[in-house]
C-alpha cells in the first residue's frame, strides 16, 4: 500500500468532527432513521418517503439502551444508558416511579407516563450501496420483532457459525392486543450470508448483487465493513468473502435435537 493510499485510509479511520473546548456532540443513531407507522408502512423518518418493499438489507446488529424523553418530545441524550452484551435492562418501572411527576410525559394515547423507556435499535446495511439505516423502537411489537430475529439468527449460527447474518426485508404482521389488535414490525428473512474464507462452510449458489458504478473494489474483507458498520467505506462482495449460506437440512436439525 502506498503512503498516499495509507494516508487516505487514516483520514477516514481517524475522522474527528468535534471542536476543542466545546461539549462533544451527543451520539446519534447511525445512518438514516426508518420508522414504522400505525398503518403498517415503513417510512424514512426525515422525509416520510416509503421504504421500498423489495429493499433487502443486512441485519447487522442491535444496540440496546435506556432513553429518557423530555416534555418537548425530545430525548435527553445526556441521560441515555447504553447496555453492553449480556447486560440486563434496569428496572425502568422503578426508575419512572422515582421520577418527579413534573418529568412525566404524555403518551400517544394521551396518558401520562414516566420518561424512561427501554429501547432496541436495529442496525441495517444496504449491501449494494453501503448506506446505513437504523430503527429505534420502544414498543411491545418492536421488542417482539427483535426477539424473533435474534432467535432465528442464534439458531442459524448454531449450525453455520457466528459469522452468519440475515438479509431481510422490512414488513409487518398482525399482533393481537386486548383492544382487538394492530400491525407490528416484522422482518422477512430472504437469505443468510456469512463473511468467511472457510471453503468447507455449506453455501448456496451465490446470488450476485448489482455492482455500484462509483465504488471501487475494497482492499479488505467485507467483515470489516459489517463489523464496523461500514465506517471505513468498504462494501461487501463475493470477492471479499460474502457468501450466501444454506439453511440446515432436515437431517442436520433432527440429529442436533436428538439427545440420546
Amino acid at each position: 500500500m502506498s503512503d498516499e493510499v495509507a494516508k487516505r485510509v487514516d483520514d477516514f479511520a481517524g475522522f474527528e468532527d468535534n471542536v476543542e473546548g466545546e461539549e462533544p456532540r451527543a451520539s446519534a443513531l447511525p445512518g438514516r432513521r426508518v420508522k414504522f407507522g400505525n398503518d403498517g408502512i415503513w417510512r424514512m423518518a426525515d422525509n416520510e418517503e416509503e421504504v421500498p418493499q423489495e429493499l433487502e438489507l443486512i441485519f447487522a446488529g442491535i444496540k440496546r439502551m435506556v432513553v429518557k424523553w423530555m416534555r418537548d418530545n425530545q430525548l435527553d441524550h445526556n441521560s441515555t444508558i447504553h447496555l453492553g452484551p449480556g447486560q440486563k435492562f434496569p428496572d425502568t418501572k422503578k426508575m419512572n416511579e422515582e421520577c418527579s411527576r413534573d418529568e412525566w410525559v404524555v403518551s400517544p394515547d394521551g396518558k401520562l407516563q414516566g420518561p424512561w423507556r427501554n429501547q432496541h435499535v436495529w442496525l441495517l446495511l444496504n449491501p449494494n450501496t453501503m448506506d446505513k439505516y437504523s430503527f429505534p423502537t420502544s414498543t411491545i411489537g418492536g421488542a417482539k420483532a427483535t426477539r424473533d430475529i435474534v432467535d432465528k439468527t442464534n439458531w442459524m449460527r448454531g449450525f453455520r457459525g457466528s459469522g452468519v447474518y440475515p438479509v431481510v426485508q422490512l414488513s409487518d404482521t398482525f399482533m393481537p392486543t386486548k383492544f382487538s389488535g394492530r400491525q407490528r414490525p416484522h422482518l422477512i428473512v430472504k437469505r443468510w450470508i456469512a463473511f468467511t474464507d472457510d471453503p468447507t462452510l455449506p453455501t448456496a449458489e451465490v446470488k450476485s448483487l448489482p455492482e455500484p458504478t462509483t465504488v471501487a473494489d475494497p482492499p479488505s474483507k467485507a467483515a470489516v465493513a459489517l463489523g464496523e458498520f461500514a465506517k471505513a467505506g468498504e462494501k461487501p462482495s463475493q470477492k471479499s468473502g460474502m457468501k450466501t449460506v444454506d439453511e440446515p437440512s432436515a437431517k442436520e436439525v433432527v440429529d442436533d435435537e436428538i439427545l440420546f
